[in-house]
């Protein structure tokens, strides 16, 4: 009978060792069959994000095309509408020293009216076109905003102030050339276009301004606010200086600013933030 036993013992250790081997190759298999089928999930949903994100921006890139169309076409007849208004007016010259908000400058005529302090013709271009519209002066080798309907965050109108002197706008005036494009004005991005207003000598003696502020593009940002990659994905849109001007709405505007402080705007490399990896487009026209 022991003998029985010793045999059978010595048969079935054998075949539990076999049990377990191909227990453990078994769970092996599971596991990685399951860390295979995970990568694949996940390389799908990194796949779609991408490709869900692609055609948002694409589409974001597009509204932008037909609004930069647009408003290059509005701000043109703007300022042509601002020049026919001040030339039925006389042919524009240098008149004698006005002080404009701090700044003491030669006043600015068209025939013999004053330009200078006044605002009826520049609210009149803007009632019928909308936006903004300025008129500069030169002074030296800058320009002063000596009538306008461009206000200041206190309300008050921004004369006396100057025409970035270190801006894409005066670069094409001291060339002799118009400019339209995106600028920033006291802060805020405008759409715009400048003419010199040239006087007797062929030189610039001021410059003709029209602009539409940027965050008017409301359509826009209702498209952009209902956005969403994946579950927490967004969308957010900056201006040259990195300042959120739309974002998708399910993200907070304090946590998206800093989130993105200290990212410069035009870094080659896309950052990964806060888990969120980050995909970027430059619209080049703006």
């Amino acid at each position: 009978m022991s003998e029985n036993k010793v045999d059978s013992a010595a048969i079935e250790r054998p075949i539990r060792q076999r049990m377990l081997v191909w227990f453990a190759v078994v769970s092996g298999l599971l596991i990685a069959a399951g860390s295979i089928s995970f990568l694949r999930l996940r390389s799908a949903i990194e796949s779609f994000a991408e490709v869900t994100a692609k055609g948002v921006v694409d589409g974001v890139a597009s509204q932008l095309l037909a609004a930069d169309s647009i408003y290059r076409d509005l701000t043109m007849a703007s300022v042509r509408v601002l020049q026919y208004e001040t030339r039925a007016l006389g042919q524009p010259s240098l008149g004698g020293e006005v002080k404009v908000a701090d700044l003491t400058v030669n006043d600015l005529l068209f025939g013999k009216e004053t330009m200078a302090n006044r605002f009826e013709l520049v609210d009149s271009v803007v009632a019928r076109m909308g936006g903004t519209a300025t008129l500069f002066v030169a002074k030296g080798e800058d320009y002063v905003r000596v009538t306008t309907n461009v206000r200041k965050p206190d309300g008050s109108r921004a004369i006396g102030t100057l025409l970035d002197p270190k801006g894409k706008a005066i670069a094409a005036i001291r060339a002799g050339k118009g400019f339209a494009g995106v600028v920033d004005i006291l802060g805020s991005p405008y759409f715009t276009a400048y003419e010199p207003i040239v006087g007797a000598y062929g030189k610039a003696i001021g410059v003709y301004y029209a602009g539409y502020k940027i965050e008017t593009l409301q359509e826009l940002g209702k498209n952009i606010e209902s956005q969403r990659i994946l579950e927490n994905g967004f969308v957010s849109l900056h201006d040259g200086r990195g300042n959120v001007m739309f974002r998708s709405a399910h993200i907070d505007k304090a946590e998206l600013a800093e989130m993105f402080a200290g990212v410069s705007a035009d870094a080659s490399v896309d950052p990964v933030i806060r888990d969120y990896r980050v995909r970027k487009q430059v619209f080049a026209p703006w």
